[in-house]
């Protein structure tokens, strides 16, 4: 049942080998926990794998693997209520609950990630200001928690252990049914609108001017402009519509096309593009985009089906490839609004001032909740990529280390489903709440049983600030 196999995080800059087994069923869990158990090994969860870092490592330890619990369990289509197990992906439940003009509230960039494992790290979307996280849409849930006991989870009952365990990381126990509740639409289309803007400053303006007229929004920044232009970018917006006149391809849900005007396929994109990467050619990329856009933005509005708009990154598949073989890493903090201008810039030009320009980078707003260990603040979130250079993380500790003690400056938090460099010190500074968070564990899993990479970096080791260059 056990098998010894090296896994990796998502952006391939995290790697270790683990006891990896594969379950479809509660007997199966129980049979692995009881095998878990008698060889004194720690268990991480694993879904689709699309954490970024450490969260679905464990070194030595067990990893099980729920992506063959994928049932939907129940579907309501009078009520947009759906029961599904932990291993059901966002485009399996999409599939189903678009068809009765409903949509799962909140959803990533990719539409393959698990339902258990994006729970577990209480994800967001393009709307997270509108509909908040995916753990705002989550109605209750089954918990198999580390003492081996099942609890029934909901906002009225186990109330302490519900918040906990959206957002938890996996690390209060095993989700064995959640209930969701989707959003009531008129079709599964959206009416998109696309403009550029000259800067930083002008994108968040413009923000703030959309946020409560759009159900989605998304800004794409150039981060190798400077001065006057840092920032520019393009800004996304679109809102669900009835039903257009479309064609017959058009009218399956989920379809988005394999080629690039009917002919380039989309998986050949980065491989081609792969021998020339680096800061050269993603300036180019970035410039060519910020030009293209405006002189398309004469096109909009325009119409999308649900997937297109809000699964981008899947319209040019698997873009990782880029980054390969050692991978990148990302700083995806949360801003307080009234601090959002002045510390994106700064963190924009300290990359710069390294070398490092962010390849890929988007802003979204965000409001609070009630999870509790929240990343979320009212405020804007900005994804830094960083393609990760020969010298490892070790290298990147000092620039990651400086971005952070920004967003700290500046009241925000990071999005720990992308992290792999937060260190204790800046972890504690953020999350308040983290000692409420181990006394619960204590009681829900006084063994310690569920573990990961990232929870003994940011909950059992020592605070160490590392030593900065003068």
């Amino acid at each position: 049942m056990l098998s010894y196999e090296r896994t990796s995080g998502w952006t391939l800059t995290s790697h270790a080998l683990s006891y990896v087994a594969r379950v479809s069923s509660r007997a199966e869990i129980d049979l692995v926990l009881e095998e878990a158990r008698r060889r004194s090994l720690s268990v991480t969860l694993r879904g689709a794998g699309y954490s970024y870092g450490d969260v679905i490592l464990n070194p030595d330890g067990v990893v099980i693997d729920l992506t063959h619990m994928n049932r939907i369990l129940a579907w309501d289509p009078a009520t947009g209520q759906m029961t599904v197990e932990p291993g059901v992906t966002f485009e399996q439940a999409l599939q189903v609950c678009l068809q009765d003009n409903w949509v799962v509230s909140s959803v990533p960039g990719i539409r393959h990630p698990t339902l258990g494992g994006a729970v577990a790290n209480n994800v967001h979307g393009k709307n997270a200001w509108n509909e908040g996280n995916l753990g705002d849409s989550v109605v209750a849930f089954k918990l198999l928690a580390g003492n081996g006991r099942v609890y029934q989870c909901s906002r009225t009952e186990n109330q302490e252990l519900f918040f906990a365990a959206i957002g938890g990381l996996g690390l209060l126990g095993i989700f064995l049914e959640i209930v969701l509740q989707c959003k009531r639409i008129p079709s599964p289309y959206l009416e998109v609108s696309k403009w550029t803007v000259p800067n930083l400053e002008s994108m968040l303006e413009d923000f703030e001017a959309v946020r409560s007229t759009t159900d989605f929004h998304i800004g794409w920044v150039d981060c190798f402009s400077r001065g006057a232009d840092l920032g520019r970018g393009t800004i996304h917006t679109s809102r669900f519509i009835e039903r257009p006149s479309r064609s017959a391809k058009s009218e399956i849900l989920g379809y988005i096309s394999p080629y690039i005007l009917g002919v380039f396929p989309r998986t050949w994109v980065w491989p081609m593009l792969k021998p020339f990467f680096g800061n050269t050619l993603m300036s180019a990329v970035n410039t060519v985009k910020f030009h293209t856009d405006k002189v398309s933005t004469r096109r909009s509005p325009y119409v999308q089906n649900y997937f297109e708009f809000t699964f981008l990154l899947d319209m040019i598949p698997n873009w990782r490839v880029l980054f390969t073989p050692r991978g990148y890493l990302e700083l995806e903090p949360v801003i307080p609004f009234d601090s959002c201008a002045r510390t994106m810039r700064k963190l924009i030009e300290l990359t710069q001032q390294n070398g490092r320009p962010s390849h890929l980078t988007a802003i979204k707003s965000h409001r609070a909740d009630e999870s509790m260990l929240s990343y979320s603040v009212d405020g804007c979130s900005i994804g830094i990529d960083l393609p990760l250079n020969a010298g490892g993380k070790a290298e990147e500790a000092e620039l990651f280390y400086r971005m952070t003690e920004l967003v700290l400056e500046a009241g925000g938090r990071s999005y720990l489903a992308k992290d792999e460099m937060l260190t204790v010190d800046h972890f504690q500074q953020m999350f308040p709440r983290w000692r409420e968070f181990e006394a619960l564990k204590q009681r829900y899993d006084p063994d310690l049983l569920f573990q990961s990479a990232m929870y003994r970096r940011l909950f059992q080791a020592e605070a160490v600030k590392p030593a900065l260059a003068v």
